[in-house]
């Protein structure tokens, strides 16, 4: 990503990424993705996650910008495609979840809780383990998706898609998506401050798809994702009604077609993106990300390329605004890129 970014068209489309819940909303100009998902605003009776997922049947939504990756019968090897935005719901059941994502759902019981993370994976035909899907909580741990304390939380996802009615199964080749979400309950865009500034500070990851991955066994072992993770410091304007902020890097994690994980050094030191700044629009923004020379040169190193372009897309969270957490989505030659940073308001 390089200072010459500008913002993604497909990530300014006139249907942007913001709820369509509430009546007064409506009257109001939408933020960005408006209609994509159903948003759950915070009031005073519903503030806090813990009561928004308490018992079987109770949802939530969030918007995304996903990767999809299936094979290509023109490149002979995978290829990755960003993804429209589009919703991602969780769903209470009486021992786990339901993930509801790209026209698919998957189901998580008990017997799919990984330790901090979901994941549901079933043999082929070959008998040849497969993920069907999977989330996580992007920052802290899934139970924070029933906390006491929190208005929202960023999640990783996955799911199998297949072309046509019937659900995607292990023998299905037609592609796998992943990317984020938040979840939460967001602030009303009415009640969004009008007056005063806030800062907020929290975490942020950023990830990196190459566009063809071959993962032919005949193959050599190639890079299927790099991960870059930092630190989000957000600040907001409302009564300019302007957001802007910073990631700074501290360190990157390649993962192959073969080998497992594997934890790189830290990034360059002082390498950085910045949110540029943006109009908050109803309760949310899009901010165009820019990366400076550090960043710059430490991404050229690791292959992605420099026309590279990526956009925050955010919104605030909570009665009064206390949260912010934005998903990320671009593409440039190279790859496709996908992430999430949120915060909390500082004192």
């Amino acid at each position: 990503m390089t200072k010459q970014m500008t913002t993604l068209t497909v990530l300014m489309a006139a249907s942007a990424l913001a709820g369509c819940g509430g009546g007064t909303a409506k009257l109001l100009n939408p933020a960005p993705y408006a209609d994509v998902y159903n948003a759950t605003y915070a009031s005073a009776e519903k503030d806090v996650m813990s009561k928004v997922l308490a018992k079987a049947g109770d949802t939530i939504e969030g918007g995304a910008i996903s990767a999809r990756n299936g094979y290509s019968d023109a490149l002979d090897a995978d290829e990755v495609v960003l993804q429209e935005p589009e919703a991602v719901k969780i769903e209470k059941t009486a021992d786990g979840y339901i993930l509801h994502a790209s026209g698919e759902k998957v189901a998580f019981t008990a017997a799919e809780d990984k330790g901090g993370y979901y994941e549901l994976v079933v043999k082929n035909q070959n008998g040849h383990d497969r993920t069907i899907g999977y989330f996580y909580a992007a920052f802290d741990d899934l139970a924070a998706l029933q906390a006491s304390d929190s208005s929202m939380v960023p999640l990783g996802y996955g799911i199998r898609v297949k072309d046509g009615d019937a659900a995607a199964t292990a023998d299905d080749a037609d592609g796998f998506v992943n990317g984020f979400t938040i979840v939460g309950l967001e602030t009303n865009p009415s009640a969004m401050p009008k007056t005063g500034t806030a800062s907020y500070q929290g975490g942020a990851q950023i990830q990196a798809h190459p566009k063809v991955v071959d993962y032919d066994p005949g193959a050599p072992d190639m890079v299927e994702r790099i991960r870059y993770r930092g630190d989000a410091m957000l600040s907001a304007d409302f009564g300019a009604g302007t957001v802007s902020g910073t990631v700074a890097l501290n360190d990157r994690r390649f993962s192959y077609t073969k080998s497992p994980n594997s934890s790189n050094d830290p990034t360059v030191a002082g390498a950085a993106l910045t949110l540029e700044t943006a109009d908050i629009i109803g309760n949310g923004f899009s901010s165009e990300l820019t990366a400076n020379a550090a960043a710059a040169t430490q991404m050229a190193t690791d292959g992605i390329s420099a026309d590279t372009q990526a956009t925050a897309v955010g919104r605030f969270y909570g009665t009064d605004a206390g949260q912010v957490g934005a998903i990320v989505g671009g593409e440039g030659t190279s790859h496709v890129i996908t992430g999430v940073l949120a915060g909390d308001r500082t004192p």
